[in-house]
């Protein structure tokens, strides 16, 4: 079967058997959790408003509620985790999920559009300390992300460092939305935790996109 499909045929069916969607569960287990509604943090993840397309402007409110202050489409949290748009400003995004996919799939196509687009981030820079088992803190610098490479300049353990590293073969990275992001170079693990944490996750977002844009 597999010979005679398409590469996207093939994904199709993947995604169908192996991609899971928490929200969508939710619609038949109606689980109510402790703090189900309360949403704060979310805006490190959803960081595009669906509605006027505007980046970082999206801010919660009393918990559990999202809103744009550019256009002012605003969503609250139920306790079932589901949003709900009572203002009336733009459709409704019942999914956490649906929305992140809605940036996901935005930023891709704006990446087909310009393949030379870049983004850079001051940061600082942790390394784990194999012996101890933790992150310390070693310096400050430059996190670079391009098409094909992130590159890392500054000042680390009082030295000068620039560091490529190859990123076309990387679907994503261990990261935290709002903090920061891990790289590898050799045994060397570089935290870095941006000075504007809401990049994290467009950081992401573009390591994600230009790996399936290229491979």
């Amino acid at each position: 079967q597999l010979k005679k499909m398409s590469i996207a045929e093939i994904k199709e069916k993947t995604d169908e058997a192996l991609l899971f969607d928490a929200y969508r569960e939710q619609e038949t287990l109606l689980e109510e959790y402790s703090d189900n509604d309360n949403i704060g943090g979310l805006e490190n993840v959803l960081y595009m408003c669906p509605h006027c397309s505007s980046e970082f402007t999206m801010q919660v409110k009393d918990r559990n509620t999202i809103y744009c202050t550019s256009c002012g489409f605003e969503q609250t949290s139920d306790k079932y985790a589901f949003l709900h748009n009572h203002k009336g400003i733009g459709r409704e995004l019942r999914y956490v999920s649906d929305w992140s996919r809605h940036i996901f799939e935005k930023h891709r196509e704006k990446l087909r559009e310009n393949p030379d687009f870049s983004m850079s981030a001051r940061t600082r820079v942790y390394m784990l300390d194999y012996e101890k088992h933790k992150f310390k803190w070693v310096g400050l610098g430059t996190l670079r992300l391009f098409k094909d490479k992130f590159k890392l300049e500054g000042i680390v353990n009082g030295r000068e460092i620039d560091l490529s590293i190859p990123s076309l073969k990387i679907p994503t990275l261990p990261f935290k939305p709002g903090k920061y992001l891990e790289l590898q170079h050799g045994k060397d693990i570089y935290r870095c935790e941006l000075d504007d944490g809401k990049l994290v996750m467009k950081f992401i977002n573009t390591l994600k996109a230009n790996f399936e844009i290229y491979n």
